[in-house]
């Protein structure tokens, strides 16, 4: 099975001066675990902030919500998979770089996103 038969392609976008709160409140409406930092141009690479950046560096540290920025504790540039790489591979990368999820990126464009868990649901 390769990452494009179980990606998400439906990837929620976030800008990088968006606040923290905002971004929160995103993933809470849309139940999800991560968004995608958007880039400024097709040379720039894209960025990941999680629960874990949230939770890590803000609110484990007492910071205001709403006056840190996304670009302060995304992941930039982000660590990401081709659509036709096989699920053992996205596992792989993931299990060495401690991390639950890898933008699916195709012709220099986002095309999805997979997680841990879509892997585990896919065993």
């Amino acid at each position: 099975m390769k990452v494009k038969d179980i990606m998400t392609t439906d990837v929620l976008v976030v800008g990088d001066s968006a606040n923290v709160s905002d971004a929160i409140e995103f993933m809470k409406e849309k139940r999800v675990r991560s968004l995608i930092v958007e880039r400024h141009s097709d040379k720039d690479s894209y960025g990941i902030v999680t629960t874990s950046d949230i939770v890590f560096k803000t609110v484990g540290k007492k910071k205001n919500l709403k006056s840190v920025k996304i670009e302060e504790i995304m992941t930039k540039p982000v660590v990401s998979i081709g659509p036709n790489s096989s699920l053992k591979k996205a596992a792989d990368i993931m299990a060495n770089l401690k991390i639950t999820h890898l933008p699916v990126i195709d012709k220099n464009q986002l095309a999805g996103i997979i997680s841990n868990i879509d892997i585990l649901y896919n065993l």
